[in-house]
């Protein structure tokens, strides 16, 4: 199953790793698309006791053809149509600010002079909290340090 983003093509298969950008006050458990396909009802109660919100990352369990995907949400496994597959980017590598409600086993932070205007301390403090069991920064102390320095929530700033 693919969709464009862009220019670019994007092919999602079975194991990849999501991230959903938008949230999702009525998402399908994978229980209720079965009921679905088996007596085509589908109620109100079938589809709002699931919520999957920006930044959650999933895994990709099944790519069911022409119809959606069935993705992995912490506990929960949810069927996704295609119709919303515009809210589904590959979360392999994600920036930090759409990390923000999401957690991983390991985060490898890359952090350049050349970002210097876009780093805060609040920035800094969401990428190096990100993970379960290891965080790397990777870049320049410069503008490490530098960002620390900044505190966008100060007034005087």
């Amino acid at each position: 199953m693919s969709r464009k983003i862009g220019g670019t093509n994007v092919k999602f298969r079975t194991g990849d790793l999501v991230i959903n950008t938008k949230n999702d006050y009525k998402a399908v458990s994978y229980e209720a698309y079965m009921k679905l396909k088996e007596d085509c009802i589908l109620t109100e109660q079938d589809v709002c006791d699931r919520v999957v919100v920006n930044g959650q990352i999933g895994i990709i369990r099944e790519v069911i053809d022409k119809e959606g995907l069935l993705i992995q949400f912490d506990e929960d496994l949810i069927f996704m149509n295609k119709g919303k597959l515009n809210q589904l980017l590959l979360g392999y590598s994600i920036p930090t600010f759409k990390a923000q409600g999401s957690t991983t086993e390991y985060t490898i932070n890359i952090i350049s002079s050349k970002h210097k205007r876009l780093l805060s301390r609040g920035l800094l403090y969401v990428a190096d909290t990100r993970n379960k069991k290891q965080c790397v920064d990777i870049g320049s102390i410069d503008a490490y340090e530098t960002a620390l320095n900044i505190n966008i929530n100060d007034t005087n700033s």
